[in-house]
């Protein structure tokens, strides 16, 4: 009997542990346990967020950084640059080049057509330099002031080290030449001195010598005409330093050209 009596109140104790908690301490149980779940959540995202801003992921903030990418831009525009320039330069270098070459081509063919000036296909096999019979040769019975030769000192000539110049000294702004041939060899350099831009002299052919060659030089300030009815052929080498010049096979008597100038006024190829 004692035993029961011992036994008794331990179980009554065990029913009192074990009892319910009433509704309203079991809210508020709840409720503190959430509140501290949601405060305990709440720190570790606080610390996370601080974490993750006090470090980038990565390099990503030491590589992009403000003076880096500064740097970086200024290093890819210089290298632009630079890229620019060289093929600016490789341009200009290739350009140069092609100038070149073309240049040497026509010295090239100009030494080569003033080394072989005698041609098959033209009336004379070789045009002779300065003023002997084929060259630049004046007309018969031209003496000056007469009507073959107006407006002119008789031309001059002068030989020097292979090379001939045939000079023209002009005193009128008009003046008429009349050539029995006016061929210009490859050695030949034919001056006319006039005094200004809007001088012109007439060279009329009157020979039945076919076209005029002209394979040297002519050089005036002023206007330059060439007139032959049966043409006027210029070689490879031939070097014009004229104002203008006008080749042409149309006539023109004396009385037209000091009212018409350069401009013929009968019909004919120019």
């Amino acid at each position: 009997m004692p035993s029961r009596q011992r036994v008794a109140p331990r179980a009554r104790l065990a029913q009192r542990r074990v009892a319910p908690l009433p509704p309203r301490q079991r809210i508020g149980l709840v409720s503190r346990s959430m509140l501290l779940a949601g405060t305990s959540t709440l720190a570790l995202l606080l610390t996370g967020l601080e974490d993750a801003s006090a470090r980038p992921f990565g390099n990503f903030g030491a590589i992009n950084s403000a003076p880096t990418i500064a740097s970086d831009g200024a290093t890819a525009a210089a290298q632009q640059a630079t890229e620019v320039a060289r093929q600016s330069q490789g341009a200009l270098t290739r350009a140069t080049q092609a100038i070149q070459a073309l240049q040497a081509a026509q010295a090239a063919a100009r030494g080569a057509a003033a080394a072989s000036q005698p041609s098959t296909t033209m009336p004379h096999v070789a045009v002779p330099n300065g003023p002997p019979v084929g060259g630049l040769q004046v007309a018969p019975a031209t003496v000056p002031g007469s009507a073959l030769w107006q407006g002119a000192a008789p031309p001059s000539h002068a030989a020097s080290g292979g090379q001939t110049t045939v000079t023209v000294n002009q005193t009128a702004p008009q003046a008429i030449l009349n050539w029995q041939s006016f061929n210009v060899g490859s050695q030949t350099t034919l001056n006319f001195n006039q005094q200004a831009g809007n001088w012109t002299a007439l060279n009329r052919v009157v020979g039945n010598t076919g076209p005029s060659q002209i394979h040297g030089r002519i050089n005036a300030p002023g206007q330059g005409l060439a007139s032959n009815p049966h043409g006027n052929i210029f070689g490879g080498a031939s070097q014009n330093k004229v104002g203008s010049l006008i080749a042409s096979t149309a006539a023109n008597t004396d009385p037209q050209f000091p009212a018409s100038g350069s401009h013929y006024q009968q019909s004919g190829t120019n």
